[in-house]
This record gives C-alpha cells, structure tokens and sequence, in this order.
C-alpha cells in the first residue's frame, strides 16, 4: 500500500529533521572543501566514463558523532564502475529518504556535518554513475545528542480502518513512549508481513493508502530511537470486493423510520393496528423512500391491509397503497418485512412473515410473497406451492447457495418441536431467479426451529467476511436453552449443525432478558470484523437489553456489554424501559461510524426517538 497523501508529523520532531536535511544540503555547496580521503581505495572498476551498467553499492557505511557533529564513512563498490560521486539518503525512519536525499558531487568517501540537531536519523548511501544509482548501502542508525527513551514504546491500540473504494484510512490510538513514527505490517493470512512492513516516517496517528484489491491483515507497530513495539491489534481489510451482503434483505435492515409510524397509520384510519412489519425503501426506483406497512389486528382471521405511504414535496407522507399493489392478501398479524430483488428485475420486491393469531392454540398464518411487474409498476401476490400455515416470527432473504438468485429463510415454528415427520418448520425458499419458490426443509439441521415462538429472529449475513452467508438465528433463551447460534455457510448447501457457532451469553448472564429479538452484525469498533449486537427482552415484553458480542477473530466472540454500553446492570435503564421490536444501526451523526438506535413498538405512541452514538471506539452513550 503506498500513501496517497502527506503525513504531518509533530511540530518539534519536524523542525528538527529539517535543520538536519539544511545541514547536509549545505554540504553540498561546499563539496570541495570536505574532508577527502588521501586517493581512492583500491578498486577493481571500469572507468566511469566507459560505465555502462550501474555500479555496485558501497560498503561498510559507519557513523560517528561528536556533540553535534556527524561523520559518515564508507568503501567504495569493490567492482562495477567508478563511482562519480555518491547519493546520501537520511530519514526518520528505517529506509526513509525523508529528510535527506541529494548528491554529494564528489568521489569522496567521507563527509562531515556540524551542528547536527539533537534527534535519530537513518541513514544510507549510494553509489552514483552516468548510468544512475546504485542500490543501497548497509543502514545506519544513529543519535544526535542524549536518547529521547529509555525502552522501546508500547503497541499501539484501537487500530480502525475505513475503506471506500480502493482507498484505506487507518487510524489509531498513540503509544506511549515517544514514538517517532509507526510502522505498518499488512499479510495475505493473520500474522503475516508477506505483503508489506512499512515506515510511515511519522508520528501521527493515521495513514492514508491506495490498495490493489484484495484481502489484508494489518497490524501497526510504534518505533523510537530505543526500538520497536509489539504488534497492535490486528484488523481486515477487504478491499475491492464485491460485498455479498448488499445483495441481502438484511441491507435494508437499518434503515431509520423517516416518521412516526403510529402517527401516520393512525391518521390513515388505521389507528389500533399493529404494524412491527415496516419496511423504508424506494420500491419503483425513484430516489425518494416509501414506507411500507402490513398491518393486522389482534384477531383470529385476516384483518391486516398492506399499505404504502409516499413522500410528498413538503416531507409529510401520503397513502399511496393503490399506486403500487394490484392482488394483495390481508394478512393476520404480521411481523417482519423483508425485501431483496427476487425476480431479477432490478426493482425490490417484499415478503412478509406473518405469525398469525398470538394467542393459543397459536394456529398460524400464511406467508405472503410480493414480485414487481415493470410493465405495470405494481407489486402482487406470487404463490409458492408446498407453503404451509406456520407460526412464522422472523424470515431474511440471501443468496445461501451462491448460483446468483436471492432465496428467502422463514422461521415456520409449530407448537410442536420439530421431527423429520413434521413439515411444519423452518425452512428456506430456493429461487429459480424468476421468483418461482421452491420450498426445502432439508438443507437445515432440524433443531434450527423450535415448538412456537422458538425462533424468534433471523438474519442472512457474511459475518466472518469469508464471501458467504452466514445464518444467524436467534430464539427464545428461556424455553430452548439457547440465545444466537450462527451456522457458518460455505457457498454450497445443506447448513450443517457441525459448522455453528452459540455465541456466548451475556456476562453477567441476565436471565430477566433471554430472548433474542432483533440481530445486527455491524462493525462497531472500525477493527474490519463484523460484531453482533442483539436486542433482548423480557419474557412478558417489559423491558430491553442490547447484547454486544465482539468478533476478536474469525468466528470468535467475547461479549463485552457492559462495558460498551450497559453500565451497571442492576442501574441499566432497560431493566423498566418500554420494550420495542427492532434496532438499526446507522451513521446518526455523521462520522462515519455506526451508532444505535430504535424502531418503536405499536403500542408506543408517541414514538420515542432513543439513540446511542458510537465514539468511534465501539463504546456507546445515550442521546440525552
């Protein structure tokens, strides 16, 4: 990676190293009075004038000080061409060339430099001919006065990358120990420096790079003039690859609610309904967001309109439902939206899991699947031979078996604990890339569902950045023992109960909130890993706990809550909170790091507006 911009270094370590580079350019002017050697050494060389080849380089380059004074000595090449004169390079840090980099104009092997100021320098020399340079000497380093250290400095922490495009900024926190500069390690696997270890020649604390595209492992180093630090922590960067999680449902996941979503049913006619399923995308592609609701009633029957309201020129939203859908279904009680482009026709369609009635004996209710039709700008009902009536609490869409095509997860729980003889479970939608669904109950462990309500919430996303989806479920603790188990995907199917992952549970385990709700897997901390934050209730919905699980290498998670944002449990202010039913997170304030917010409940009205910025670290403080 090679820097696309300048780092500016500390003040008094700047003025320093140019008083040094005026000194040795100084020199120059003065060639002919430097202190020369009596005759060159013996040298087995061709003339500089008949050179047609580069000399070699010089050898046995030494440095002396004396206060402020500094003496370089060296061999000349012992064969190739006669040197002409030579190329003196000096930097802050090894191979730099950052301070000094100039001609000598003479043959002489030896120049002396006073008043020198204090600091560190490297330095180098190379052999010069009508041909051009020579490669590098030995390197030296040396000291210009007392040792600014006493120990080398420590490792740098809270190492963050951001990427766009092929363009890298890292960022970190400065070590202690007076560090001159930093070095950056990058490798093609953990651990590894195969691709490059570099001087950044400064002490600041980012660095600007263009990256070919690919996969690295990056670390930072601190460096003085006493040594070089450990390792930081180690991050990923991806770089140039398509993300196969923009072609998920889950992308529209943490989208945030334009308006108050309570409010506009409620003066559409639809107040007392519920609406947890809401989906905010531009449906026909127009650049301006639509609000998508399914909405239902606490009643046994279909009872729940699916609407669309549109922004209008003022920002106020209108209903537009007869704009967009032709044959809609009325669904019982909806509870997760999802969309993706099913049919391949670059439009999104929509596919709501609806749960049914919620009370006993829990009988269930249909799915409903939506496609567009470009030639008529509406969206309608697509049915899917072999769907059955479920108890469908959460559903994701992705493409699990790599072929190009979004395919659909439904939660499908029964009353019942699933068995090989009992259909009723979840399942996934395999996709023919037209939106014609076909229903596969075998490609998941059987114990991915649970009795009803088991599965409570489902996402389809990369989460070890590997190239595939991975499914993240998550269930309700208190019956199935369980909170998030991720089932690694490979790109192929079946999903297999042997490649999973149970993430921890919270620490101290609360056993007040041991339902998982709502699941984003988000890079908090800027570390290139995707970490796991979870919303979890209460048994009875009384109450919120956000669950943060941090990814501190490939598939492996510590959870650190209350750390990052619980405080102390037993004064965490969910413990009497309103519960709602979904979070996202989103760039609230503008500095490019993920922050934590709210989709309210239906039966909050007023909608509160709760928040919680990220300090770019991965910790998180309420929005008062």
């Amino acid at each position: 990676m090679r820097p696309i911009n300048g780092i500016k270094s500390e003040m008094s370590d700047k003025k320093n190293r140019f008083a040094f580079s005026l000194v040795l350019a100084a020199l120059v002017a003065l060639a002919p009075w430097w202190s020369q050697d009596e005759g060159l050494r013996a040298h087995s060389s061709t003339a500089s004038g008949d050179c047609a080849t580069l000399s070699d380089a010089p050898t046995n380059l030494t440095v002396s000080t004396a206060g402020s004074s500094v003496m370089l000595n060296w061999l000349p090449p012992s064969s190739g061409c006669v040197p002409t004169a030579y190329q003196i390079e000096g930097g802050s840090g090894p191979g730099l060339s950052n301070l000094a980099n100039f001609s000598t104009g003479s043959s002489a092997t030896t120049l002396t430099a006073s008043a020198v100021a204090s600091g560190g320098y490297y330095v180098r020399v190379r052999a010069s001919t009508a041909s051009g340079l020579s490669v590098p000497s030995n390197e030296v380093q040396f000291t210009v006065g007392s040792t600014p250290c006493s120990a080398p400095p420590l490792a740098p922490t809270a190492v963050a990358a951001r990427v766009t495009a092929s363009t890298v900024v890292l960022t970190w926190n400065a070590s202690t120990g007076a560090p001159g500069s930093y070095v950056l390690e990058a490798g093609s696997a953990p651990g590894l420096t195969n691709i490059v270890v570099s001087d950044t020649g400064s002490a600041a604390t980012s660095f600007t790079a263009v990256a070919p595209a690919g996969t690295y492992y990056v670390r930072v180093r601190a460096r003085n003039l006493c040594g070089t630090s450990g390792p930081s922590n180690e991050i990923v960067l991806l770089v140039g690859r398509p993300d196969i999680n923009t072609t998920t449902s889950y992308r529209y996941q943490n989208s945030v609610a334009p308006t108050d979503i309570g409010q506009l049913l409620g003066s559409n006619g639809f107040g007392g309904y519920y609406y947890d399923a809401r989906q905010y995308i531009d449906l026909d592609g127009d650049g301006v967001q639509e609000i998508v609701v399914a909405a239902g009633l606490d009643t046994p029957g279909p009872s729940g309109p699916i609407l669309v309201f549109k922004r209008q020129g003022n920002g106020t939203y209108s209903d537009a439902t007869s704009s967009y859908f032709g044959s809609v279904p009325a669904l019982v009680h909806p509870r997760k939206a999802i969309a993706a482009d099913f049919n391949g026709d670059g439009l999104p369609d929509l596919y709501f899991a609806d749960h049914g009635y919620d009370h006993p004996p829990f009988p269930g209710a249909q799915n409903a699947l939506l496609l567009s039709d470009r030639s008529s700008g509406k969206w309608s009902q697509k049915g899917i031979a072999g769907s059955l009536t479920a108890f469908s609490h959460c559903a994701t869409a992705g493409d699990v078996d790599n072929n190009g095509t979004i395919d659909i997860f439904a939660c499908g729980d029964t009353p019942v604990t699933p068995t090989e003889s009992n259909p009723v479970r979840a399942h996934f939608l395999l996709n023919d890339g037209t939106g014609n669904m076909t229903v596969a109950r075998n490609i998941i462990p059987i114990n991915v569902g649970g009795p009803m309500g088991g599965l409570l919430a489902a996402e389809l996303v990369d989460v070890d950045d590997d190239g595939y989806l991975d499914l993240v479920a998550g269930y309700q603790g208190a019956s199935s023992g369980r909170a998030v188990i991720i089932f690694w995907g490979n790109g192929t199917l079946p999903f297999s109960a042997t490649r999973a992952t149970q993430v921890p549970d919270p620490v101290p385990n609360p056993p007040a909130f041991p339902n998982t709700y709502d699941i984003k897997a988000e890079d908090i901390n800027g570390d290139g890993r995707r970490d796991l934050v979870l919303l979890r209730l209460t048994q009875g919905l009384s109450g919120y706990y956000f669950q943060v699980l941090l990814q501190i290498e490939a598939r492996s998670f510590v959870d650190e809550s209350l750390m990052r944002i619980i405080g102390a449990p037993s004064a965490w202010e969910g413990n009497t909170g309103a519960w709602f039913p979904w979070i996202h997170m989103a760039d609230l304030n503008g500095d490019g790091f993920v922050d934590l917010g709210i989709d309210d409940s239906s039966a909050q009205l007023v909608a509160r507006s709760l928040q919680w910025l990220n300090d770019r670290r991965g910790f998180f403080s309420k929005v008062p």
